[in-house]
Order: C-alpha cells, then structure tokens, then sequence
C-alpha cells in the first residue's frame, strides 16, 4: 500500500535566513579552496558518503571498485583522466568479449564504462572539446551494449521542433503495467538512467529514457528551454504512435530528478495526458539562492542553456519559476527531497507540495537524505512504485 500523504504543516515553505547562510558558507568554502585541499591531502576516496552513492547505485558496481577510481584523484584538474583511465579497462575487457562473439557477457563491461565516460566529463565545463569527446565515448558505448540488455534497449528518435531527440526503448516480457518516462536533469543523461530503467522494468512498465534540449546527445543540437511541455508533447505524440499496449499509453508516468524534477512540474502543467508525476529534488523557485549555489552547479546549468551571459541566465531562473505553475498540475504527483540537500534547499520539495491542487492522490516524501535522496534512493523507488500501484488506471 501507498504511505499515506506526510503532513507538511510543520515544513518551512519559504528558503530562510539560515538555510541561505548555509549556502553562502558552502559556497565560501568551495571558493577558498578548501575541497581541492582536501583532495591533495586524503584523495577522493574521503568524498561524502552521499557523493559516492550516485556512483554505485548507477553503476551497479560495489563501493571498492569505486573507490578505487576514486583514491587516483588528487585534484580537480586529475578527476577528467582518473575515470578514463578506469573507463578504459572497462572498455577493454568488453571490447574483447564482444569481439569473441560474447556480446550478452560484454554489455555489463560495455555499460560501466560509458558511465565512467560520462562521469569523468562532470567538471571539464572549461575544456568543453574534452567534454563532448568523452560524451561521444558514453554514447558509443552504451549503443553498442543496448541490443543485449535484458531487455534490449531500442535505439529511437523523438521528434522535436526541427531536431531529434535520441533515446532508448525498453519492453518488460512480463505483463504491461503502464509507461515510465525518466527525464535528464542538468548532469545526468539517458545512458545513466538505465538502473532507473532496470528498476521499473522488474515491476512491468515499459520505459524511456531520452536526452532533451540542453542534455547528452541532444546538446549539440538544441540548449536548455523553459517550455519543457512542448517537449512532453513531442514525447506524447510519439508513445501514442509506438503501437503499444494501450494499459501503456493509457499509464505514462513521468520521473525526473535534480533539474528534472522541475521539468516535470512544468511538463504536467500543460500536457494533460500524463497519468503521474514524480519530481525529484527539483527546484521551486530559484531566485533567492542561485547566487549561493555550489559552482560547479551553476556550470552545470550554463553549460545545459548553452553558456549564455549572466543576464541571459538571470532572466531563465525569474522564467523558470513554478510560482503559478504548479497548481495547474492535474495528474497526481509524488514530491521527493532530501532533508539534508547540499544543492539546493530541502524545503523545495515542501514548497512544489504545497503549492499543488488539493489532489488526495498527491504525495509528500521527505527523506533523510542529500540532493535527489541518493543515500535512499532504493526506498525512494519502492515508495514510488507502491503509490504508483494505486493510481494507474488498469485493464
């Protein structure tokens, strides 16, 4: 059964005094070039335990491997090649498999070390040409694996305005429950997704994973954009053309998280024939502590729109807040955020929540936890699922 809605009374919906204070002295600390001393002095393997939690869970890889990557950096300026070195052994291995005709046995190598590419692209915002080369690396990679995923991951094009957004399809050979959509946040691209895919195709939804406007693949051909429901039409008008089964088309729930969680309040807004909304650590309304962000964050977002002038991204944070947005939302929606955010406030969550029409189906998830409530996230996916479980329709 689906945990009953969490009473929010108790939660701030506003970002306050304190929680802005904690930002500016994060962002203080970063500046004074106290992580890179760290660094130097312990390794990477000392990274939060939270940090390293994206790693393995997305991998599927154990914390030792991990760390193992982990303790080669010394420096920012050693995170880039530390990850291709450890992408390469990966690549090696399942490049020998498959060219001994073991493709079901190379895929798993295959797949680590696309994520390890893509991972090792996360800070080389002022190297760009080293960015999208290892980018390229995570897509090579992951395409060559995904025919012999269980189940394959199909290779599709979305259209969108004049461009096509790539993306992967997968089919459970178990009983159809209904659709899942997982949409990008401002790091993280369909290749990394695939342990979302894995997690949902277990329980019978059909999945998508895509790369939109400002992500991945699609970067090179369309930036970041604040009407993120014209994307979610074009994803729309495609499900409803694959010639699924209709318990899918009739049961598309859409998951984001970080900057998707915000895409897929706004995607709910104005596309009405999504069925649920699970939003992720997304931001409510950004303007009062963007200047205190971490600044690889900030990177994170100027690279997605494109590196545009700091007016052109001030004028995106006032257009991309929720306020007035969020209560057109008609589908229900499971709100998740993790009380311990470092990246942006916690009471996010309480505030996408609260601003919600009173469905009774809309549900409150806060977690003891950082960004995206990775140190929960295996609990996160089960809440998720068990709600969902409630509310789709069936056949």
């Amino acid at each position: 059964m689906a945990q009953k809605p969490i009473d929010s009374s108790h939660l701030s919906t506003k970002v306050g005094f304190w929680e802005k204070t904690r930002f500016f002295l994060r962002r203080q600390i970063f500046q004074a070039g106290i992580p890179q001393a760290i660094l130097s002095i312990l390794g990477g393997g000392q990274l939060p335990e939270s940090f390293i939690k994206r790693f393995t869970f997305y991998s599927k890889l154990p914390k030792s491997e991990i760390l193992g990557t982990l303790t080669d950096i010394r420096s920012l300026k050693k995170w880039s090649q530390a990850w291709k070195s450890h992408a390469q052994t990966w690549e090696a291995e399942g490049q020998r498999l498959y060219d001994s005709e073991k493709k079901k046995e190379a895929a798993p190598y295959l797949f680590r070390a696309a994520l390890f590419y893509h991972y090792g692209q996360f800070i080389s915002f002022t190297n760009v040409e080293q960015k999208l080369q290892m980018q390229k690396k995570t897509q090579e990679l992951y395409r060559k694996a995904a025919p012999f995923f269980d189940p394959p991951a199909r290779a599709v094009n979305i259209p969108f305005r004049s461009i096509l957004m790539p993306g992967y399809l997968r089919i459970p050979q178990s009983k159809i429950v209904g659709m899942m959509v997982f949409v990008n946040g401002a790091n993280s691209v369909k290749e990394e997704l695939h342990r979302l895919s894995d997690e949902f195709i277990k329980k019978g939804y059909v999945t998508l994973t895509y790369d939109d406007p400002g992500v991945g693949e699609t970067w090179p051909l369309a930036k970041g954009l604040i009407e993120q429901e014209q994307v979610a039409s074009s994803i729309m008008d495609y499900i409803e053309k694959l010639g699924l089964p209709s318990v899918a088309t009739k049961n598309v729930g859409l998951m984001g998280i970080s900057l998707g969680g915000w895409k897929v309040i706004r995607m709910g807004a104005f596309e009405k024939r999504i069925s649920a909304i699970i939003s992720v650590s997304g931001p409510f309304d950004a303007r009062s502590y963007y200047d205190d962000l971490l600044p690889f964050v900030q990177d994170e977002i100027s690279f997605s729109l494109g590196n545009p002038s700091a007016q052109e991204i001030s004028t995106f944070i006032d257009k991309a807040s929720l306020v007035g947005i969020v209560g057109k939302v008609e589908a229900p929606v499971f709100v998740a955020g993790g009380e311990n955010d470092v990246i942006l406030p916690g009471r996010e969550a309480a505030r996408i929540f609260n601003a919600l029409s009173q469905n009774p189906q809309n549900h409150l998830g806060i977690y003891d936890a950082n960004h995206v409530c990775i140190e929960e996230i295996e609990k996160l996916i089960a809440d998720v699922q068990s709600w969902l479980s409630q509310i789709l329709r069936r056949e």
